[in-house]
C-alpha cells in the first residue's frame, strides 16, 4: 500500500489554482458550442444528449490531468468527482426544466457520486492496464457482452 505524501500548504495551493483554471477552460469549451436555448417548461433532448456527452469527455480529460497533476498516493478521485460536480452544475443543471431543477441536487447526487465514482475505477483501471486499443473480433464481444439482434 502507497503512504500518502504530505504535500505543502504552496504546492496544495498551487494544485487548487490549476484545477480551477482547468475548470474554466471546461466552462469555456462548453460555451462555445451552438445549441437550442433551454426551455422553462420542456426537456430540451438535444441539449441534454450533448451536455451529456461533455460530461462524459471531460471525465476522462480529468482524469489524465489529475494523475498528472496530484502526486502519487493523495486522493485524486475526490478531486475529479469534485470537479465534475461543479461541471454538472454549470452544463446540466441550466438544461433542466424548471419544475425538474429541485429535484437536480438528487439527479447530481446520484450521477455523480455512484455513477461516475465507478466510471473514474473503470477509466483508472483502463489506462493503468494500458488495453484501451487492443483488439476484440466481434466473437469475443458476443460472448462477453450482449448484443441485441437489429431488426432490418
Amino acid at each position: 500500500m502507497a503512504t500518502k505524501r504530505v504535500m505543502m500548504a504552496s504546492e496544495i495551493d498551487a494544485i487548487i489554482k490549476k484545477l480551477e483554471a482547468y475548470l474554466a477552460d471546461l466552462k469555456k469549451q462548453w460555451d462555445v458550442q451552438k445549441l437550442p436555448a433551454p426551455s422553462w417548461w420542456k426537456l430540451n433532448r438535444v441539449r441534454m444528449a450533448t451536455g451529456t456527452s461533455f460530461i462524459i469527455d471531460s471525465l476522462d480529460k480529468l482524469v489524465q490531468f489529475v494523475e498528472g497533476l496530484i502526486p502519487a498516493g493523495t486522493d485524486k478521485k475526490a478531486a475529479v468527482v469534485t470537479l465534475l460536480d461543479k461541471l454538472f452544475d454549470y452544463v446540466i443543471t441550466p438544461c433542466l426544466p424548471i419544475w425538474l431543477r429541485p429535484f437536480a441536487p438528487i439527479i447530481k447526487d446520484v450521477l455523480i457520486n455512484f455513477l461516475i465514482g465507478n466510471m473514474i475505477e473503470f477509466v483508472v483501471a483502463k489506462y493503468n492496464k494500458g488495453i484501451w486499443k487492443k483488439d476484440v473480433n466481434n466473437a469475443t464481444l458476443k460472448a462477453t457482452y450482449y448484443l441485441p439482434r437489429t431488426r432490418r
